[in-house]
């Protein structure tokens, strides 16, 4: 039975009853009767103040709240004390009714969260997935308009299987998608606005959650052999257009770098005592800004003084080939009267974006003849060679890359680079015994 509705009858109760009423076995006025006296009954019972004869009028007495008065309260009397009680029923229903429509919903409440959490993170784009989010799970759907006191356990574990079943979703999507519930509720509850969080007692077993896709290691990464074509791509796309940001491709494969971290490069990370280390220490974002009717609004984007995470700051080895690519553009900005002093990917427009970055990628895949892939494919191949090299500790390697955990390096970093004929000779290799 749902939580937030009234047992519903069967289609075979009904027809009792309907069978039984027209036998006369039950009188249906009898049964509205009741009804209505139960109904009334319970109202009565919110009167908290006892009802008393007399006081020298003949009159029936007794008090309603009323927070105007000095004493919260308000005297009535009635000659009948049907007349009071009928008094009665109507005030409290009229304050059931006020208080129904004063109630604070999900969506009313929505916003009070939403300024909440902006306060708790300096990532503009997170609070603008939150807000996707809003709108894609909660915004339309009756949950929002049910008052945050009647969102009991129940209620909510069923919506959640609902939501699980219908749209089919991956345990991920689930948690970021229950991030609202979750954390708003508490929220909810830490400023009293509710007695408890109902969302604490859900549970939703995994089992009933899709199984994310799998994708082929070849769509994860670039290939071993795809690499120098598409690094050769860049080169002459460079040379034909003048356009340094080319360069980001083979300079990326050599620090496998987020492409946020890669347009946010200065001249002046490389260590001055130790040209041999590049300190990865800032990054470009979307920035969003929430206006004060809670609306998340862009405003283009912005290079930030942090990174991604606390181990995203870090201090990355320049092999000789980086060097040699930080060097020819730096050559080439001061060529051209761009600056030096500055970021190391600029124009004359100023420096380069993120979008920069993926169309110079999609652009000398084309001109390779591979397959397109997003720039933080790079990322993932870097990742992966340094595993296959067989040479670096899996902990330099989390602290060149910025994780804190093993199991992300492994679990989403990790892929073969290898074609088909390359993977039968390395088996063909590995379990020959001479």
């Amino acid at each position: 039975m749902n939580d937030n509705k009234a047992e519903k009858l069967t289609e075979k109760q009904i027809n009792a009853l309907r069978n039984a009423i027209a036998c006369g076995k039950i009188n249906l006025d009898d049964v509205l009767r009741q009804d209505e006296e139960m109904k009334k009954q319970k109202i009565l019972k919110q009167h908290k103040y006892p009802i008393s004869y007399g006081k020298g009028d003949n009159r029936w007495h007794t008090y309603i709240p009323d927070d105007t008065r000095p004493n919260g309260r308000k005297s009535v009397a009635k000659r009948n004390k049907d007349d009071l009680e009928e008094y009665l029923i109507a005030f409290y229903s009229r304050l059931e009714k006020v208080k129904k429509e004063k109630a604070e919903t999900l969506k009313s409440f929505y916003p009070v969260w939403l300024r909440h959490k902006n306060l708790e993170t300096k990532q503009g784009d997170y609070i603008k997935r939150i807000d996707s989010d809003w709108r894609k799970y909660y915004a339309k759907d009756p949950i929002s308009d049910i008052p945050l006191t009647e969102l009991t356990a129940g209620y909510l574990r069923d919506w959640c299987l609902k939501s699980i079943k219908e749209r089919n979703l991956t345990k991920t999507q689930f948690y970021n998608m229950s991030i609202i519930l979750r954390q708003g509720l508490q929220y909810a509850f830490d400023i009293r606005a509710i007695p408890s969080n109902p969302f604490e007692k859900v549970r939703v077993d995994s089992k009933l959650f899709a199984k994310p896709g799998k994708k082929a290691d070849s769509e994860e990464v670039f290939l071993y052999d795809e690499q120098p074509k598409l690094e050769k791509a860049a080169y002459e796309d460079f040379e034909k257009t003048g356009c340094t940001f080319s360069l980001s491709i083979p300079l990326s494969f050599q620090l496998g770098i987020r492409v946020g971290e890669c347009v946010a490069l200065k001249f002046s990370d490389v260590d001055e005592l130790n040209e041999n280390y590049i300190h990865i220490q800032r990054m470009e974002v979307d920035d969003y800004t929430l206006t004060d009717d809670s609306r998340v609004q862009s405003r283009g984007h912005k290079v930030v003084e942090h990174t991604k995470t606390e181990a995203g700051d870090r201090e990355i080895y320049l092999t000789k080939k980086a060097r040699e690519i930080i060097q020819t553009i730096y050559d080439f900005n001061k060529a051209h009267d761009l600056p030096t002093n500055g970021y190391i990917f600029v124009n004359k427009n100023g420096n380069a974006h993120r979008s920069s970055m993926d169309y110079r990628l999609r652009k000398c895949c084309r001109i390779a003849g591979i397959a397109e892939r997003s720039t933080h494919k790079i990322r993932k191949s870097y990742v992966s060679t340094l595993i296959d090299c067989g040479e670096i500790n899996i902990k330099q390697i989390m602290r060149t890359v910025g994780h804190r955990s093993a199991k992300t390096t492994y679990g989403n970093y990790c892929f073969n680079r290898r074609g088909e004929a390359q993977t039968q000779e390395s088996f063909e290799k590995a379990l020959s015994f001479h």
